[in-house]
C-alpha cells in the first residue's frame, strides 16, 4: 500500500532558483516524490527564463514543477509543487486563486495501481502567506472552501496541503 502513497517534504526554499539542481538531486536521494515548497522567490512579471529554465532542470531528473509565482513586485514570496514523474502522474489544477494569495493546486495519479491503491487521485496544495499578512484568514478560507469543490468532484481523493502560514 505504502508504495502508492507520496513522501511527502515542505520546504521553505527561499530562492529556489540557485539552488535547483541541489533541490532536485536531494529529492531523489531522499526518495521524496512530492514536494511543497514555499518562498520560491518566482516573479510572475517577465521572468520567463525562470520558468523555462527551472522546469528544463526538473523534466532532465524525472520531475515535474508546478508553480504560483509571487504576483506583486515585493522580493520573496510563490509557492510551488514538485512532483516524481516516474510514480505519479501530475496535472496542475485549474483553481481560481483570490486576491494575491500564494496558492498552488496539482492532482497527482500513481503511476502503478493495485486493489490496495488506497488513492486513485490526490490533490496537493502549496502555499505561502508572508509574515504579518492580513490574508491569512482569506488564505484559510481558500483551502478549505477549494477542498469543499474538489471532494465533490472527487470524494474519495486523498489530499494533502503544506507551505508555510506565517
Amino acid at each position: 500500500v505504502s508504495a502508492q502513497l507520496p513522501t511527502l517534504a515542505s520546504t521553505n526554499a527561499r530562492s529556489i532558483f540557485p539552488k535547483l539542481r541541489n533541490f532536485a538531486e536531494d529529492m531523489l536521494q531522499r526518495k521524496i516524490t512530492v514536494s511543497m515548497i514555499s518562498e520560491t522567490w518566482e516573479q510572475a512579471e517577465g521572468n520567463r527564463k525562470f520558468q523555462e529554465e527551472t522546469e528544463r532542470l526538473f523534466e532532465l531528473h524525472g520531475l515535474k514543477f508546478v508553480s504560483c509565482p509571487r504576483q506583486s513586485i515585493h522580493r520573496g514570496g510563490g509557492a510551488a509543487i514538485i512532483v516524481d514523474t516516474t510514480k505519479f502522474s501530475c496535472e496542475k489544477l485549474n483553481i481560481i486563486v483570490p486576491g494575491k494569495l500564494e496558492c498552488v493546486w496539482a492532482m497527482l495519479r500513481p503511476k502503478v495501481e493495485s486493489k490496495e491503491t488506497p488513492f486513485n487521485e490526490i490533490v496537493i496544495c502549496a502555499f505561502y502567506s508572508a509574515p504579518k499578512s492580513r490574508k491569512n484568514r482569506q488564505l484559510i478560507d481558500h483551502i478549505i472552501s477549494t477542498l469543499h469543490i474538489i471532494l465533490t468532484k472527487y470524494p474519495n481523493c486523498g489530499w494533502v496541503a503544506g507551505g508555510d502560514k506565517n
